[in-house]
């Protein structure tokens, strides 16, 4: 199934200052079409195509003409109705959410190439400046030639192409057909008539990929404007040369595929699920690049991300982590108010809080439908759901009841939303310039840390000593960095006591460190209890750890009767592990007792079970587990791993038969069934089969 944008006439006008010329009148449209590669069961592999280099500026000599040409793009408005935050739509509030209102914005620092019709020569190219205006010295030859406005750039501004597939890589483009005539004076400066060229929002709708264009334009301003070296302490974006020692410039080439009418699900055989979604590597089809929702199986009245500027630079964030911050998340389902993975709650949360700063508005925003199509259903005389959001929008500032609000300290590192907030709480503060100021800080959470320090922080997550990376590796470096900018810093970020709730940390409940998921353990020949302190983890208590009665929450199961979900943060506990091959540590053994204590009334403890991930596992993946010990309570004592006194539970794992390297070594609280908690809270400990403690 194939789809084919249509051709779309435009009239083209000189600027006010230029000199007539005669001109014919000429199309837009993209340069290529994507033809879907799909037979029934799925998505065919096609290989990767190769972009058309881009045009090289031309050494004019002789008599020359200045070609000024206004180069502008229409979208919708996804900020339309005065810039409304919340609500679906509804019977009572029709056709006000989404994208209602129109607005023509011009296409800057985009490829401008000037061609003779006649040999298809490039005779000068460029890119439009700022305002959307060329300025082209073109040879004053007599003869029919074409400007191209293109849907990349190659500059030191912006470094990006919007392209309809991955296989193709067409540009897309705006073009208009132009005759230059004999006689004409050398430097006069010449446009076209009829008005500025403009890439439309519907239609053909080049208007998206320009849109898209325009969004990685705004990233790369806002990082521009907000990574800087800056020694002058209480300012905005104050960050020395100490920690801050570039100043950001371009981020690298990008490639973003979008084809009207196309969702990128098509790529791997579901062409009626509605996705975005930036690829690190290629694979099974699907290259790296950004893939922007163009619509659902040719339609742009189910769902669009192209006019949906939360949802471009939220993609075009995760390709910032990927170039300058390494990823570790392991992907899966995330929906703003729910528990999972912190590699994934970072990840997720970091692109959330970024397209935040960088359009400046503290909210994530992602419609549905537009005005231009036809209502859902009607009622008398209204019309409802021509368009509305897709959901209720999230919240980057204040802490709403259903957007990741955290109960516990150390849940909100485990909450996508929650990161997105502390992120946001750290930059803004009276210092900061508007709209990041103190005007909008409506939750009484400002740490006027400005952006550029969060940015350092953000980069230094490349090292090679990082795994498993979350909030926690990016506050531990913050921490260092707000020690060495001063007290007054650091004390507006952070109070270890949790009390103060005008901090950033304590207002999203989330510590400043690792010791909730994937904190390194390492072998410690001391007794039980006499792990050497960690100055690293504030106020963190030694092991035993432990688990409440009333912690652990019920895992699901399948129909298959498997566990298919697991609270991550209040069932389990994951540490990160080497094993060095060495016999002596062959084994690792878990003992656990009854927490004490304890209130409950309940006898037994929690059934605790160990289970051992690879490196880059994605959790409750059977294939991911090498190796798992799920006694049932109360055990047996083991052969050559008797109980210590008071401990009346036990798990073994046996690391025999894997090869040296790091693991995650997962302590699981056993709780399915639908019964109410039955057990109560336990306390353990790990150790090698030498005895030796692994300590934090």
């Amino acid at each position: 199934m194939g789809f084919q944008a249509p051709q779309t006439a435009f009239w083209i006008s000189r600027l006010a200052s230029a000199t007539a010329l005669a001109l014919s009148l000429a199309a837009c449209g993209p340069a290529g079409t994507l033809i879907q590669n799909n037979s029934g069961g799925g998505a065919s592999i096609r290989p990767e195509g190769t972009e058309k280099p881009y045009s090289s500026p031309v050494s004019v000599t002789g008599s020359y003409l200045r070609l000024q040409v206004q180069a502008n793009f229409v979208r919708f408005n996804d900020d339309s109705n005065g810039g409304t935050r919340t609500g679906t739509g509804s019977s009572g509030n029709p056709y006000k959410q989404g994208l209602v209102t129109t607005e023509t914005r011009p296409i800057r620092r985009a490829e401008a190439v000037v061609i003779n019709n006649a040999n298809e020569n490039v005779v000068q190219a460029g890119h439009t400046d700022n305002l959307g205006q060329t300025d082209l010295q073109i040879p004053n030859v007599p003869g029919t030639y074409r400007i191209e406005i293109r849907s990349r750039a190659d500059n030191t501004y912006l470094k990006a192409s919007i392209l309809d597939n991955p296989y193709d890589k067409n540009y897309y483009r705006l073009y208009r057909n132009f005759t230059i005539t004999s006689g004409v004076p050398s430097g006069t400066i010449v446009g076209v008539l009829g008005g500025a060229i403009v890439a439309p929002h519907n239609g053909a709708s080049e208007g998206g990929a320009f849109n898209i264009l325009d969004n990685i334009l705004i990233a790369n301003d806002y990082l521009r404007t907000h990574v800087q070296v800056n020694d002058n302490a209480g300012t905005a974006d104050y960050c020395p040369s100490s920690i801050c020692n570039v100043n950001f410039t371009v981020a690298p080439k990008v490639q973003v595929y979008w084809t009207k009418g196309l969702s990128p699900a098509a790529y791997y055989g579901s062409p009626s699920s509605a996705i975005s979604f930036f690829a690190s590597s290629s694979g099974g089809g699907i290259y790296t690049g950004l893939y922007i929702l163009g619509g659902i199986e040719g339609s742009v009245c189910a769902d669009t991300d192209h006019f949906d500027n939360s949802v471009i630079l939220h993609e075009y964030g995760h390709f910032l982590e990927h170039v300058y911050a390494t990823s570790d998340s392991p992907g899966g389902s995330h929906n703003g108010n729910k528990i999972i993975d912190p590699r994934l709650a970072w990840s997720e949360g970091w692109a959330n809080f970024f397209q935040a700063v960088a359009l400046g508005r503290p909210f994530y925003r992602d419609t549905q439908r537009n005005a231009e199509c036809p209502a859902l259903y009607s009622s008398g005389t209204a019309s409802y759901y021509t368009a509305r959001l897709s959901f209720t929008d999230f919240d980057m500032e204040v802490q709403q009841g259903t957007q990741d609000a955290p109960s516990l300290t150390g849940e909100g590192n485990f909450r996508e939303i929650s990161v997105s907030r502390v992120l946001w709480d750290s930059i803004t503060g009276g210092t900061q310039s508007a709209p990041y100021g103190s005007a909008g800080n409506t939750d009484g959470t400002a740490a006027d840390l400005g952006f550029a320090v969060i940015w350092n922080a953000f980069t230094s997550l490349t090292s090679s000593s990082i795994s498993a990376r979350s909030v926690g590796h990016l506050h531990s470096s913050l921490f260092t960095m707000l020690t060495t900018m001063g007290s007054s810093y650091l004390n507006a970020w952070r109070d270890d006591s949790y009390a103060d709730s005008s901090k950033p940390l304590v207002r999203e409940k989330q510590h400043r460190d690792v010791r909730d998921f994937a904190l390194p353990l390492t072998p410690q020949s001391v007794a039980h209890g006499s792990c050497v302190a960690n100055p690293n983890l504030a106020n963190y208590t030694q092991p035993d750890w432990i688990f409440t009665s009333t912690g652990p929450k019920r895992d699901t199961t399948n129909s298959q009767g498997y566990i298919d979900w697991s609270d991550l943060f209040n069932t389990n506990d994951v540490y990160r592990y080497y094993y060095d091959g060495s016999a002596n540590r062959r084994y690792v053994r878990l003992f656990y007792k009854k927490l004490v204590g304890d209130s409950s009334g309940i006898t037994n403890p929690w059934d605790l079970d160990v289970y051992v991930y690879n490196e880059g596992f994605v959790f409750m993946n059977s294939s991911d587990i090498v190796k798992k010990s799920e006694r049932d309570y109360p055990e047996a004592v083991i052969s050559g791993h008797a109980l210590p006194a008071t401990y009346t539970g036990s798990e073994v794992i046996d690391f025999s038969g894997l090869s040296p390297g790091f693991y995650y070594l997962n302590v699981k609280a056993y709780f399915v069934g639908s019964t109410a908690p039955v057990r109560a809270g336990a306390q353990y400990y790990l150790e090698n089969g030498n005895g030796d403690q692994l300590c934090p």
